[in-house]
């Protein structure tokens, strides 16, 4: 025994094109949209580097905050005893640090962006 489809239960069909149209309106078709978080910003912690970096500032907020210790750690002990010209080796370890983060501070936001990403878009 087959039952009749109620009258207001019209299957309509839509082509590829009409959907691409609805643009990220995609709830429809089951898939929740993508949320897109930039919790850190490549501007700041490049400002934080040049200004702040002996201090190590820029670490914690790029969330490495036992690097950033490290960083503040280093510079005093080379500050405080480079009087002595012992304090030139951790100035010399720091000063090679602050150099490669020249360059590793973009992929260091972009995994913390894309962290909070995946976050933001757990259901």
């Amino acid at each position: 025994m087959t039952h009749q489809q109620p009258e207001h239960y019209i299957p309509t069909y839509v082509s590829d094109q009409e959907k691409a149209s609805w643009g990220q309106s995609s709830m429809l078709w089951g898939t929740p949209p993508r949320v897109v978080v930039n919790a850190k910003s490549t501007v700041l912690a490049y400002i934080l580097w040049f200004f702040l970096g002996s201090l190590g500032i820029h670490k914690f907020y790029l969330n490495a905050p036992f690097m950033g210790i490290l960083y503040l750690v280093l510079f005093g002990v080379g500050a405080l005893t480079s009087g002595i010209f012992i304090g030139f080796i951790p100035l010399g370890i720091w000063a090679i640090l602050m150099f490669i983060d020249i360059f590793t501070i973009p992929l260091r936001v972009r995994i913390l962006n894309s962290i909070a990403t995946a976050r933001a878009n757990r259901f």
